[in-house]
C-alpha cells in the first residue's frame, strides 16, 4: 500500500489512514512503534488523520467469536497474540490506548464510526461486535446504519455511510489546510477546547436566516484565502429577543461540524466577569505566564493572536456597555484608546484578540457597541420572531396538548412575538397549570396585569444567572444603563412612555435646551438599544407596546412616573397647534393620538389641569374643522367644565370653549341649545371683553347664524349687519373674521330672496378672500360655495355648476376626499348636473 511516503526523504505528504475493526488496533500499534525510532517517525508526523470503522478501542463484547476464529487461523500459521486486545477492558488494550495517545502527533484528526445493527450469523444475532462506547473512545464518534461486517461495504455513492465517511475525509483534509496544522514537534499545538457554559437548547426554533449568515461569515479562517481580515459579527436587538440563544445554537453547530475550532464564551456584562472569563481561558489552555501575577487578559489576547494557534471563535455575550469597552464619555464620544490595545488603558475592547485565524461573535443590546466592536464589518439585527417561529416556540415549550392555532396566534401577538416573553408565558402556564385561554384572560385584564405577568421570575436556558430572567428585569437593566450614561436619551425614553407608542413626532421630542445634534444622538442611543424604531414617516418613531409598559413600571419604581406624565401633558399642550390655521391641520392630525394619550393621564396639579383644558379645546377645534362634530362636542364639554372649575365661568378661555361648543350644537342642528349657549357667551363677553371685542363679535356672528337656521331672518340680518360694521371698524374690511361675517350676511340676503344683493356681496367676499386667504383656503371655498348657490337660485345653473366644480376640485387639497364638506359639495354638484341634464332633455323634446 502506498501512503505517499519516501523513507529516503525528510519530507512527506500528509497520510490519511482508514482502518476497519481489528485492523484499527493493528494500525494504532504500528503508529506507536513508528513514533519510537527515527526511521519511521516521519510516518507518524505525516499522519493527518485516521478513520476507524468499528474498531474496539475498549474491546469487544463478542470476543468469543474472535477466539474461535483464532483457533481456525492458527492452523494456517497466523500470529494470534494480538487477539488479547479484543477482550473487554483488557490491560493490554489500556496500555495500547495510553501509548497511542502519547505517540500520535498533536493535531491529527480522528473519527470513530460504530455500528447500529447487531451482527447475525446463520439467522442468529450475536449482538454488537463493537458498541458505541468502545468505538468512540478515540476522536469523534459517528454512528453508521450497518452491522459490523458491513461498515466498509457501501452500495453506492448515495449510501448514507459513504456520505458520512466522505464528510469525515473532507474535514481531515480541511484541517491539513489550516495554518496551525503541520507544526510537528517544532511547537506543540493546543488541543481544541469548547468553553460554552450552557448546554445545547433542544427547544431552539427558527432564526435560520441569521444562523446561515453566521455560518457563512464566521467560517474557520483556513476556509478562506490567507491574509484575509478577521471575521467579526455582532448580533444586536432588544433584550430577550433571543441573541444569546442564537449564539449558543451557532456554537454547538460549529463544534459539531468543525471540532478542530476552539470556542470561548466570554460574559461581558461588566469588567469583572469579562476578565474572569479570560482568566478561565488562560487556565484551561495553560497559557504561559498566567501565574506570574501579570495582566492575564493581555496574555490571553497575545497567546490567541499567535499565528501557530488553532482556529478559534470567541463569543462575547451581553456586550452592552460602551464605556467599559471603549471609554465612551457621557456624551457618547469615543476615547483615543478605543479599540487598539493600549498598555495604560483598561477598556475591554483592548483585550479582544485580532488575527485572521480567530473569529469574534458579539451579542449586544446596543447596536453602537456592535458597530464599534466589528468596525462596521458585520452587524445583524435580531428582530421579533415571525408568526410561524413564535407559534413553533410556544408549541415546543407547551407540548402537543395545546393545539388551538387561533389561541396560539392570539398569545404570540399579545406578547409582540418576543421570545423571552413567550418563554416566560409558557413557563408560567406550566407552573400554574393554566391553559392559553386562562392566561390570555389574565393578560388582557389591564396594563398592570400585563406587566405583573412579565415580571414573574422563571428559569431559562442560556439566561445570565446573575440577573432575573423576567422580561421586566431584563429591560430595566438597559433603562438604568441609559439613565446613567446618557441622561438625555433616558429623558426622551421617559417622555415617550406617556405618549402614544406609534408615530411619535420628533418635534414633540425636541427640547430647545438641547441642540439638534444632542437630540439626534440621544434618539440614536434609543434606536441602538432597539427600544424605539423609525416610524412610517422619516420624522417619527415607534415604541413596542410591552417596552412602553415596562418603562412606565420602571418609572413608577423610581418614583419618576408622575413627573414624566406631567411633562408629557405640558409638552403636548404647548405644541399642539391652532386648528384655526388650516395649514396646521396635518400637524394637528399627527399630534392627535398623543393628545388622546396624555388626556388619559390623571392626578395632576391645578396648573397642569389648565394645560389639560387647553389640549381638550385645541383637539376639539381640530375635530370640528374636520366635520367630526360629535367628537368635538364631547371634548369641548370637558374643556368647558375643566375651565369653569379651574379658571372660572367668565374667564375668556372658558367663554371661548363655550362659544365653540355652541357652534357644534349649531352644526348638528340642535338650534335651541345653540341659541341658549350663544346668548350666554355674548352677554358674558360684552361684560368681560366689551361689545366690540373681536371675540364678542365672533359670538354675535354665531348667534346670528343660529337665528338664520331658525328662520328668524330679520333678526339674523340685523345682528349680522351690526357685526359686519363693527368688524370693519375694529379689524378692517379684509380681515378674515370680517370676511366671514360678510359671507354670512350674503347668505342671509340669499335666504331672504334678495339675490342681487347676495350676489354683489358674495362676489366681493370671494375676491377679497382669494387675495387675503388664498384660493384653497377653507374660508374662500365656503364663500365660493355660497356664491354658487346664489347663481343657482338666480336660475344661472350652468354658472353655478362651473363654480361648484371648481370648489369641489379645490376642496380635495386642504380638506381631502373624506371631509364632510367635500362630500356634501360633491353631492350638490351631482344633483345640479342631473338637474341640468333633465332641463336639456325637456328642451330637446
Amino acid at each position: 500500500m502506498t501512503f505517499g511516503y519516501n523513507a529516503d526523504c525528510k519530507q512527506s505528504r500528509p497520510i490519511l489512514f482508514i482502518a476497519h475493526s481489528f485492523g484499527g488496533l493493528v494500525l494504532k500499534e504500528a503508529l506507536v512503534r513508528a513514533s519510537i525510532g527515527e526511521e519511521y517517525k516521519n510516518i507518524r508526523d505525516a499522519t493527518c488523520g485516521v478513520i476507524f470503522l468499528g474498531t474496539p478501542h475498549q474491546g469487544s463484547s463478542v470476543s468469543t467469536l474472535g477466539a474461535l476464529a483464532a483457533r481456525l487461523t492458527r492452523l494456517f500459521g497466523s500470529d494470534t497474540t494480538q487477539l488479547v486486545y479484543l477482550q473487554m477492558h483488557s490491560r493490554e488494550l489500556a496500555n495500547l490506548q495510553a501509548r497511542f495517545r502519547k505517540g500520535i502527533t498533536e493535531g491529527t484528526k480522528m473519527f470513530s464510526f460504530y455500528e447500529t445493527f447487531p451482527t447475525c450469523f446463520w439467522g442468529f444475532s450475536f449482538g454488537f461486535v463493537v458498541n458505541s462506547d468502545s468505538a468512540s473512545r478515540v476522536g469523534e464518534g459517528i454512528p453508521v446504519d450497518k452491522d459490523h461486517s458491513g461498515m466498509n461495504k457501501c452500495v453506492d455513492k448515495d449510501d448514507p455511510p459513504y456520505k458520512d465517511i466522505c464528510r469525515a475525509i473532507r474535514k481531515i483534509l480541511d484541517n491539513t489546510r489550516s495554518p496551525s496544522y503541520g507544526k510537528g514537534k517544532q511547537e506543540e499545538q493546543q488541543a481544541p477546547v469548547f468553553m460554552v457554559p450552557y448546554t445545547g437548547n433542544p427547544d431552539f426554533v427558527g432564526r435560520e436566516e441569521i444562523l446561515e449568515k453566521l455560518k457563512k461569515h464566521l467560517a474557520p479562517s483556513y476556509q478562506h484565502p490567507r491574509g484575509t481580515s478577521q471575521a467579526k459579527i455582532a448580533i444586536h436587538g432588544l433584550g430577550g429577543v433571543g441573541k444569546t440563544q442564537i449564539a449558543i445554537a451557532y456554537a454547538y453547530w460549529l463544534h459539531k461540524e468543525h471540532p478542530e475550532v476552539s470556542v470561548f464564551w466570554v460574559h461581558a456584562s461588566d469588567s469583572v466577569r469579562f476578565h474572569q472569563a479570560l482568566s478561565q481561558i488562560a487556565s484551561e489552555c495553560n497559557v504561559p505566564g498566567r501565574e506570574d501575577g501579570g495582566d492575564v487578559s493581555k496574555l490571553v489576547k497575545d497567546w490567541l493572536e499567535k499565528k501557530d494557534r488553532r482556529p478559534w471563535l470567541m463569543i462575547i455575550d451581553n456586550a452592552d456597555d460602551g464605556e467599559i469597552f471603549f471609554g465612551h464619555n457621557r456624551e457618547g464620544s469615543q476615547s483615543s484608546a478605543a479599540i487598539h490595545w493600549n498598555a495604560n488603558a483598561a477598556y475591554l475592547g483592548s483585550y479582544i484578540p485580532e488575527c485572521s485565524h480567530g473569529s469574534v461573535l458579539v451579542t449586544t443590546r446596543n447596536k453602537q457597541v456592535g458597530v464599534d466592536l466589528t468596525r462596521s464589518l458585520g452587524v445583524i439585527e435580531v428582530e421579533m420572531m415571525n408568526q410561524a417561529e413564535a407559534i413553533s416556540l410556544v408549541r415546543t415549550r407547551l407540548g402537543d396538548d395545546h393545539q388551538d392555532n387561533e389561541l396560539m396566534a392570539d398569545l404570540v401577538n399579545e406578547l409582540d412575538k418576543i421570545p423571552l416573553a413567550l418563554t416566560q408565558a409558557a413557563a408560567f402556564m406550566q407552573k400554574n397549570s393554566l391553559s392559553i385561554q386562562e392566561y390570555l384572560e389574565i393578560l388582557k385584564t389591564s396594563d398592570n396585569a400585563r406587566v405583573d405577568l412579565l415580571s414573574q421570575p422563571f428559569q431559562s436556558l442560556g439566561r445570565d444567572t446573575e440577573v432575573s430572567h423576567a422580561v421586566t428585569a431584563t429591560w430595566m437593566v438597559s433603562f438604568k444603563q441609559i439613565r446613567d450614561q446618557h441622561p438625555h436619551a433616558s429623558n426622551l425614553l421617559s417622555l415617550m412612555a406617556f405618549l402614544n407608542r406609534q408615530e411619535i413626532p420628533k418635534a414633540l421630542l425636541s427640547d430647545h435646551e438641547e441642540s439638534p445634534l444632542d437630540t439626534e444622538k440621544a434618539l440614536g442611543i434609543l434606536k441602538a438599544f432597539s427600544l424605539i424604531t423609525a416610524g412610517k414617516g422619516t420624522q417619527s418613531f415607534d415604541m413596542h407596546r410591552l417596552v412602553q409598559l415596562v418603562v412606565r413600571k420602571w418609572l413608577l419604581i423610581e418614583d419618576e412616573s408622575q413627573r414624566w406624565a406631567e411633562t408629557a401633558l405640558l409638552i403636548v399642550s404647548r405644541l399642539y397647534p391652532d386648528a384655526g390655521v388650516y395649514e396646521n391641520w396635518k400637524t394637528c392630525a399627527a399630534y392627535l393620538p398623543h393628545a388622546y394619550a396624555v388626556l388619559g393621564l390623571t392626578g395632576f396639579s391645578e396648573e397642569v389641569e389648565v394645560a389639560r383644558a387647553d389640549i381638550l379645546h385645541r383637539t376639539a377645534y381640530y375635530l370640528s374643522e374636520q366635520g367630526q362634530l360629535r367628537q368635538a362636542e364631547e371634548l369641548y364639554a370637558q374643556a368647558v367644565k375643566k375651565r369653569k372649575d379651574v379658571l372660572g365661568a367668565e374667564h375668556p378661555d372658558t367663554l371661548g370653549s363655550m362659544n365653540n361648543l355652541a357652534s357644534t350644537y349649531l352644526g348638528q342642528g340642535r338650534l335651541t341649545g345653540a341659541e341658549e349657549l350663544n346668548m350666554q357667551v355674548v352677554e358674558a363677553r360684552k361684560r368681560v371683553l366689551g361689545a366690540k371685542h373681536p371675540e364678542t363679535l365672533l359670538s354675535m356672528s354665531n348667534l346670528a347664524s343660529t337665528y338664520l337656521e331658525q328662520g328668524r331672518l330679520k333678526e339674523a340680518e340685523e345682528l349680522k349687519v351690526q357685526v359686519v360694521e363693527a368688524s370693519k371698524s375694529v379689524l378692517g374690511a379684509k380681515h378674515p373674521d370680517t370676511l366671514a361675517s360678510m359671507n354670512n350676511l350674503a347668505l342671509t340676503y340669499s335666504k331672504q330672496g334678495r339675490l342681487q344683493e347676495a350676489e354683489e356681496l358674495g362676489v366681493q367676499v370671494v375676491e377679497a378672500s382669494m387675495s387675503v386667504l388664498g384660493a384653497e383656503h377653507p374660508g374662500t371655498l365656503t364663500s365660493m360655495s355660497n356664491l354658487a348657490f346664489t347663481y343657482r337660485d338666480q336660475g344661472r345653473l350652468e354658472e353655478a355648476i362651473v363654480l361648484l366644480s371648481d370648489v369641489v376640485e379645490r376642496s380635495k387639497v386642504p380638506l381631502g376626499l373624506d371631509h364632510p364638506d367635500t362630500q356634501e359639495r360633491q353631492a350638490w354638484l351631482a344633483d345640479w348636473q342631473c338637474e341640468s341634464s333633465d332641463e336639456s332633455s325637456e328642451e330637446s323634446s
